[in-house]
């Protein structure tokens, strides 16, 4: 059976994206801002809703490179993504961001847009969201580095 993996991209705007069982990535985004509840609250939650539907082999999250107050809520949102992956007993690891854009084009310094035509190309996959872009190259990164790593090999 395939491993079933989640990618998730944080920020206001969080990408996630995961395999099904039939194998294509479906992808999206949670909007963080302006809810009625507290942005860290609405993230648990959401991490938790999805991890209960996919019940994923392992979760992929890109580490913050942010200054400022930028880092302070990335920082909080990690730690909101580790603790929903140990209450729900579901293996996690950290990708650079950097390493995520040369496992996607090859180039650790590459745009967003590069990000997103490498996705085009590598199976006609699109998304409008940046931050969905991104989940679904954690999740690939996820399905092809780190269970062959693990050896866990499909």
């Amino acid at each position: 059976m395939a491993a079933k993996v989640i990618g998730i991209d944080p920020g206001m705007s969080t990408g996630w994206a995961y395999t099904s069982e039939s194998g294509p990535v479906i992808a999206g985004t949670w909007n963080l801002k302006g809810s009625d509840d507290h942005e860290l609250i609405v993230l648990f939650r959401n991490m938790c809703e999805l991890i209960d539907k996919v019940a994923p082999d392992i979760l992929c999250y890109e580490e913050p490179v942010a200054r400022g107050m930028a880092a302070r809520s990335l920082n909080r949102q990690m730690g909101i993504i580790i603790l929903a992956c140990e209450v729900c007993a579901v293996a996690h690891y950290p990708v650079n961001p950097g390493t995520l854009k040369k496992h996607a084009t090859g180039r650790g310094n590459a745009t967003k847009e590069e990000m997103s035509e490498a996705l085009w190309g590598k199976g006609g996959y699109r998304a409008d969201d940046h931050n969905a872009v991104d989940a679904h190259w954690l999740a690939d990164y996820a399905r092809n580095v780190v269970l062959p790593e693990m050896g866990i090999d499909e």
